[in-house]
């Protein structure tokens, strides 16, 4: 049998969040641990956290950690943007796991790592996830900047209580 773990991402901890997180730890609780095909080895989970960088993902280090050990055989995971939203990063680490014959597979994308296609599909993925992560973060810049423009101020004062 094949030692297989999932990696579940959200990136804020907000109560919309909170159900995608909940039902991707159920939902591969449920598939792996019943799996007849796999032996489950767990679910790497990172709450509040981006994907942008790897190495704020205590979590996913761990998940890791278990690869480079040969604990692991195959990941599931929920899609790409829950891997990784980093093109350059989620690219390199995909192929540093292929060397080692540990797949990746992509649920929502359909795009399993092993595959010979599945290269090509993950970088177009991988830099629209990527994109779309740049996109709100600038979306959210222009509000603010907009709301400055129109005197509309806001400071979050409660992080400074106490000083």
């Amino acid at each position: 049998m094949k030692k297989a773990a999932a990696y579940a991402r959200v990136s804020t901890t907000g109560r919309s969040q909170e159900h995608s997180f909940e039902f991707q730890s159920r939902y591969w609780n449920q598939t792996l641990g019943n799996s007849e095909e796999y032996e489950y080895v767990g679910l790497f989970a990172d709450k509040g956290i981006s994907g942008k960088l790897m190495n704020r993902r205590p979590r996913f280090l761990a998940l890791m950690d278990l690869c480079n050990e040969n604990g692991v055989d195959i990941i599931f995971t929920k899609s790409v943007q829950r891997f990784a939203r980093n093109t350059e990063e989620l690219l390199k680490i995909v192929r540093g796991l292929r060397e080692k014959g540990i797949a990746v597979y992509f649920e929502k994308e359909n795009i399993n790592t092993m595959d010979s296609k599945g290269e090509v599909l993950l970088t177009i993925m991988a830099s629209l996830a990527q994109q779309e992560s740049q996109s709100l973060s600038q979306n959210i810049k222009l509000g603010l900047q907009y709301r400055f423009q129109n005197g509309e101020v806001r400071v979050n004062h409660s992080r400074f209580l106490g000083y």
